[in-house]
């Protein structure tokens, strides 16, 4: 599909919080609200994660990763069952 103008949208989780502490409650997974939307939006082919320093963005980036590991996993064994 031809892009004539060259403008691309890349997706992106940002953060911003009034200090009141609810942006580090945890979910039953560990993950914080940043993580969360992090992990929703992790099939998209481009991910940009803009947030304060220390707001858990390797932590997001682990719980993609691990997403990825467990579905490449599945996969690997499903194709080895067939054979």
């Amino acid at each position: 599909m031809m892009n004539p103008t060259n403008v691309y949208t890349v997706p992106s989780v940002s953060i911003t919080t009034a200090r009141t502490g609810a942006s580090s409650k945890a979910n039953e997974l560990g993950m914080r609200a940043m993580q969360e939307r992090a992990y929703a939006k992790r099939g998209e082919q481009y991910l940009l994660i803009k947030s304060p320093p220390a707001s858990g963005k390797s932590r997001a980036l682990m719980f993609i990763a691990l997403s990825w590991v467990v579905s490449w996993a599945r996969l690997s064994h499903a194709t080895r069952c067939i054979w």
